[in-house]
C-alpha cells in the first residue's frame, strides 16, 4: 500500500484523521506524544509569540498546534497548518473557542512541495513527524522561500533506528499477518455460525458432528499460535487488541447479545482497519531517515541558506530513541 496514487494517498490519510487519532501509531502511544518530544516543542515555543505566524508542515490531526495552543495558550502565535490528508476537521479545534479557533487554520489537500502562501509568510516553520513523508528537496525549497530572514525551522522527523520505527515494522508485521487469509479472525468468523447454534440450544447438532469439530480445533490452535505470537513480540498490543476482540464476540454470540452475523461483520471492518494500519506503518518506515538521509538533508538547509542551530537524535530520559531533531534559522 506505499506505493498507493497520490490521490488515493490523500483519500486513506484523510480517512484515517477523521477517527480521531493524534498520530500514526495509536496503538502504542495513546494521546499525543510527550516526554522528550514534548520538551522539545517547549523549548520551541519559548521563541513564538502572539503576532507572528508558524505553519505546521504535516500536521496530521494537528497534534503540534495543539501542543503550542496548550503551552501559549492566548499568546500563541497564528498557525497554518497543511497536510496531504483530503479531509483534516480535529475535534479538538472545533471545541475550542471561536477566537482560539480562528487562529489556526488547517488547509487539506495541500502539498508540502507547493506551499500556498507569499514569501517570507511565516516567522516559524514546524513539522512533528511529517515533513520527511513529502519528497524533500522541494519541500526544503519551498519552506526557504516561505520563511522570512532570520526565521526558524523547526523538525521533529522520524529517525530508521527509533523506538517508533521499531513499533511500525513489529505492527506491519502483525497487520498483514492478522489482515491475511486463514489467520486467526478467518478461523474466529468459521467458529461463530456454530457458537451462535449451541447459544440457540441446538448441541446435539453439534456432538459428533465433523465440521464443527474441525472449525472448532482449528480454532484452538489458532488461539494457542496467538499466545505464542503475544509472548515471543515485543509489541504484542495489536495481537492483545485481535484476541480481545474476539473473546468479546465469543462472548456476545454465546450470550445471545450478538448473531453471528453481527459478529462477523464487526470482525470484518476491524481487518478492514487493519490494512489502513499496515499503510500508515509501511509509510513510518519507508520515510524514516537513517544518519546519511538526515547529513544530506542538513547539507540540502545549509545550501538554501539555513544556519544549524541543533542536529541531533532525540531520545527519552532513559535512552528511547525518539527520531531526529533540528533547528535552523534562515539566513
Amino acid at each position: 500500500m506505499n506505493s498507493l496514487p497520490s490521490s488515493e494517498r490523500r483519500q486513506a490519510w484523510g480517512n484515517y484523521w477523521q477517527q480521531g487519532a493524534l498520530h500514526s501509531l495509536p496503538t502504542s502511544y495513546a494521546g499525543n506524544y510527550r516526554g522528550a518530544v514534548a520538551g522539545f516543542w517547549e523549548s520551541v515555543a519559548r521563541h513564538a509569540a502572539d503576532g507572528q505566524r508558524l505553519l505546521d508542515i504535516g500536521t496530521g490531526n494537528g497534534s503540534l498546534p495543539f501542543l503550542f495552543h496548550t503551552i501559549l495558550g492566548p499568546n500563541c502565535p497564528r498557525i497554518d497548518a497543511i497536510d496531504l490528508a483530503d479531509k483534516l476537521s480535529p475535534s479538538w479545534h472545533q471545541d475550542m473557542p471561536q477566537q482560539a479557533r480562528d487562529r489556526i487554520v488547517f488547509h487539506p489537500d495541500t502539498r508540502a512541495e507547493e506551499l500556498p502562501f507569499p514569501d517570507g509568510a511565516f516567522d516559524i516553520v514546524c513539522s512533528q513527524y511529517g515533513i520527511e513523508y513529502s519528497d524533500l528537496p522541494f519541500t526544503l525549497a519551498e519552506t526557504a522561500r516561505v520563511i522570512r530572514s532570520g526565521g526558524r525551522l523547526a523538525l521533529v522527523m522520524h529517525h530508521a533506528g527509533s523506538r517508533l520505527a521499531v513499533v511500525a515494522t513489529e505492527e506491519l508485521k502483525w497487520s498483514n499477518q492478522l489482515s491475511g487469509e486463514g489467520d486467526f479472525l478467518q478461523k474466529a468468523r468459521a467458529l461463530y455460525p456454530w457458537l451462535a447454534m449451541a447459544a440457540a440450544g441446538r448441541q446435539s447438532e453439534l456432538v459428533g458432528n465433523p465440521e464443527a469439530n474441525e472449525v472448532r480445533a482449528a480454532f484452538n490452535q489458532a488461539q494457542t499460535e496467538m499466545g505464542r505470537a503475544i509472548e515471543s513480540s515485543s509489541v504484542p498490543d495489536l495481537l492483545h487488541d485481535a484476541r480481545d476482540m474476539v473473546a468479546a464476540h465469543i462472548e456476545a454470540i454465546l450470550s445471545r447479545r450478538a448473531t453471528a452475523d453481527d459478529a462477523v461483520r464487526a470482525s470484518l471492518a476491524w481487518q478492514d482497519a487493519l490494512r489502513l494500519g499496515a499503510f500508515r506503518q509501511s509509510e513510518l518506515i519507508t520515510h524514516a531517515l537513517d544518519e546519511p538521509a538526515f547529513r544530506r538533508l542538513l547539507a540540502e538547509l545549509g545550501a538554501l541558506g539555513f544556519h544549524i542551530e541543533h542536529a541531533e537524535p532525540l531520545a527519552e530520559n532513559d535512552g528511547v530513541l525518539m527520531g531526529w531533531s533540528l533547528i535552523a534559522s534562515r539566513t
